[in-house]
């Protein structure tokens, strides 16, 4: 009985680990537990892009593939900013660069904010 519920416990926190991405556990006999770290990758999709000022997450997808078409790169956000669309883009440098965008989609500048 005593396996069985060392088993549960070592379920439940690989369970955890694979949710969270924290921790991953085995079972090793009746009374141990070993516990290891593990890294996940963080998401690459456009889920993870944050769509601010009430702009609709299909148009902030769209935005965001102009923005890393003209520029390639991670985006993080898509806002409003004087009448145009700002994408903030994590350039393969690992700078964040905005990249501006009228409201048809169309790349009009970028600030690299380097003044």
């Amino acid at each position: 009985m005593r396996r069985l519920a060392v088993g549960a416990a070592a379920a439940g926190l690989l369970a955890l680990g694979a949710a969270g991405g924290a921790v991953a556990a085995g079972a090793l006999g009746d009374d141990e537990l070993e516990v290891q770290s593990i890294t996940v990758p963080a998401p690459r999709d456009a889920d993870a892009l944050i769509a601010e000022d009430g702009i609709p997450a299909a148009q902030a997808r769209r935005l965001a593939a102009a923005a890393t078409r003209a520029l390639p790169g991670t985006p993080i956000s898509v806002e409003r900013d004087d009448g145009l669309y700002a994408i903030d883009v994590r350039d393969r440098s690992g700078a964040i660069v905005e990249v501006l965008a009228d409201d048809a989609g169309r790349v009009v500048g970028m600030d690299r904010g380097d003044d």
